[in-house]
């Protein structure tokens, strides 16, 4: 499978141009995984993560092997992503870029991010929130789809 959406020149593509890129990439992989394409094991990243809280902070680590591509979900909030060990290249709807560790940065409310692990690489997203249960968490900090995001951001705006 091509991961033209990861190549250098994806950041020559315009925003939306990118968004579309991830979300195609998705839509390949879950057909792939479907058709038994990409093997019978699909990884729930959820329950892989380590889960910390504390102080109105949540960290969400992810070791992820090296070669593995991870594609998030749509964030309500800007997040601090650190990079603690590894390289890997990631894009989201603003920029690509790869970075090795150490590498701290932030990302925009309403991004999606698909990550390629260049080597073992661990990804910690940090996130603003006073919930202290990791699936709670999942669930009121991130949407699985663009409409999904649409409607909290109305919701949002009516309040």
């Amino acid at each position: 499978m091509t991961l033209p959406v990861l190549s250098p020149a994806a950041n020559a593509l315009s925003t939306g141009q990118r968004r579309m890129g991830i979300e195609a990439l998705q839509e390949r992989i879950d057909k792939g995984v479907a058709s038994g394409e990409l093997g019978a094991k699909l990884k729930g990243g959820e329950d892989e993560c380590q889960h910390v809280f504390g102080g109105g902070m949540y960290a969400r680590g992810l070791l992820i092997p090296a070669g593995e591509l991870v594609i998030g979900r749509l964030h309500k909030q800007v997040r601090i992503v650190v990079i603690a060990s590894g390289s890997c290249v990631f894009v989201d709807e603003n920029r690509r870029r790869e970075v090795h560790a150490p590498w701290i940065g932030s990302f925009e409310k309403g991004s999606k991010t698909a990550v390629f692990a260049k080597t073992d690489c661990y990804w910690v997203a940090i996130l603003k929130t006073d919930l202290e249960d990791s699936k709670t968490a999942f669930d009121q900090l991130t949407c699985a789809t663009r409409a999904e995001y649409v409607d909290h951001v109305k919701l949002l705006e009516k309040s």
